[in-house]
């Protein structure tokens, strides 16, 4: 990527800115494990599923709907409602919140998993978050760690309720695999919470759709080693996917599976389509693309993202 483009596209965020029939989702191993560079028809149902988890968090992270069956509005995730996944705890607080980022846990007993999810940007407050871009030192993962301000402070309203409803679903049910995930804001925060499961030991695999850069260099490298998986679907020309800008110390974690042909809102997408991108500044997938301040791209990973939420808002990613 050229810097005018670069430069462009930080300027750009300142300015926009119960039997149920299991999923074909094969469990494995998470120790260790790097993540597989290689898309088959398996590996594509698998990131249908888990935008859709994404898309959930949009209209199921309310406190009142604990141990309710997760659904969505306007068909938005039909293969978690096939799964009867049950919404088994809320994550934020609403008093004293500077982000007001929220989430849930889905416990999956058809697929036995544990997802985390977290929803991307839909307030002024979210907004916000996403314009304090500082870089602050997050050294109790690693020397020379640091992450986005912003995030960071996002991830420390939600930090408590993650672990306490992931350790006591695990309590439970100790078999079961955990997945993080979320789409824009949401998968950055998805990406810092899988960081944090990680180190305290557990074995968790990342999902991401459309998230900006979350921290440094350390940071990613500090995922990148970790104990699990991440994915991290990027879509066409989406600009929330490039940013932060890499000139002012952002990096990209996971391995990045690009949705490269097609439209804005194109969502239809075979194993063809999809093209893989490895290292934390790699060129040749969404960052290498040219700049658009549309937002239809970054809506649109296999279904309009958000499309259960049950109010509109401008601001919605």
């Amino acid at each position: 990527m050229k810097f005018s483009k670069l430069s462009l596209s930080y300027a750009a965020l300142q300015l926009l800115s119960v039997t149920a029939s299991p999923v074909d989702i094969v469990s494995t191993n998470l120790a260790k494990r790097a993540t597989p560079t290689t898309v088959n028809d398996e590996v594509l149902a698998r990131f249908r599923h888990y935008v859709q988890f994404s898309a959930a968090a949009y209209c199921n992270a309310e406190e009142q709907l604990f141990g309710s069956k997760v659904t969505c509005a306007k068909n938005g995730c039909p293969t978690v409602e096939q799964a009867n996944v049950i919404n088994n705890g809320y994550l934020g607080i609403e008093l004293g919140s500077q982000s007001m980022i929220n989430g849930f846990v889905g416990l999956d007993h058809t697929n036995k998993q544990i997802v985390v999810s977290y929803h991307g940007t839909k307030s002024p407050f979210n907004f916000i978050t996403d314009l304090i871009i500082p870089l602050e030192p997050c050294n109790d993962l690693v020397d020379g760690c640091k992450l986005h301000s912003g995030f960071q402070n996002a991830w420390g309203d939600v930090r408590q309720d993650t672990f306490s409803n992931v350790q006591a679903a695990l309590r439970v049910h100790p078999q079961y695999k955990v997945i993080t995930t979320g789409h824009s804001l949401g998968g950055a925060i998805a990406t810092i919470a899988g960081a944090y499961l990680r180190q305290a030991g557990y074995a968790v695999d990342i999902y991401t759709y459309g998230s900006p850069r979350p921290g440094n260099g350390k940071f990613a490298d500090y995922i990148n080693a970790g104990n699990g998986a991440h994915y991290r679907v990027t879509h066409t020309n989406d600009p929330i996917a490039d940013l932060p800008a890499k000139w002012t110390g952002y990096r990209h974690s996971g391995v990045e599976f690009w949705l490269s042909t097609g439209g804005a809102e194109t969502v239809d997408y075979n194993v063809g389509d999809v093209k893989v991108c490895e290292g934390t500044s790699n060129e040749n997938c969404n960052d290498g693309e040219s700049l658009t301040l549309s937002l239809d791209p970054h809506r649109y990973y296999f279904q309009r993202v958000s499309v259960c939420k049950s109010t509109t808002s401008p601001i919605t990613w």
